[in-house]
């Protein structure tokens, strides 16, 4: 039932059959009457996030920036038009679309969506994450700032936030 629900986030990150054969395995391990539960549930719930229309925007460049997001080195990406050379902090799935979170060489913390992401090359130079790095308590904190603001104020959410004393911006 609920680890079936983000496959196509899995599968975007090519960790789709990983998944699968996880879930196998943890079935395997529960006792006979809890794996027979979760066998009832997972047959009767799904929360498919991928929504009717299927999968979200293309992302072809999602497997460079996971690779360099694990090995903690540097990328050069065209991003709207623009060359930037980033260090990746994080990828979230908001939905069916994919964001980087990322440090600019100035160390200011921005997301970028990665289907806007053009190109995507991951350079030799590592760096290193910013000590106490909460990936989660920065897209809470957000959230938190975005679901407050109506349609019309996004625009000025950037400033607000950083105004709050945040660094997290989206592009």
């Amino acid at each position: 039932m609920f680890l079936g629900t983000t496959a196509h986030l899995l599968a975007d990150l090519g960790l789709d059959a990983a998944a699968d054969s996880a879930f196998a395995k943890l079935l395997s391990a529960l006792p006979a009457n809890a794996r027979k539960d979760a066998e009832y549930a997972r047959a009767r719930v799904l929360v498919d996030h991928a929504g009717w229309q299927g999968a979200g925007e293309a992302s072809p460049h999602l497997a460079v920036l996971r690779r360099a997001l694990w090995e903690e080195r540097r990328v050069r990406v065209c991003y709207c038009g623009r060359p930037l050379r980033l260090a990746p902090l994080g990828l979230v799935a908001k939905g069916t679309t994919w964001y980087l979170v990322a440090a600019r060489d100035d160390g200011e913390i921005r997301t970028y969506r990665v289907p806007k992401i053009t190109s995507a090359v991951a350079a030799e130079q590592t760096f290193e994450r910013p000590p106490g790095f909460d990936l989660v308590g920065l897209v809470r904190r957000f959230g938190a700032l975005f679901r407050t603001a109506g349609d019309d104020e996004f625009a000025r959410l950037e400033a607000a936030f950083r105004g709050r004393g945040g660094q997290f911006v989206t592009q």
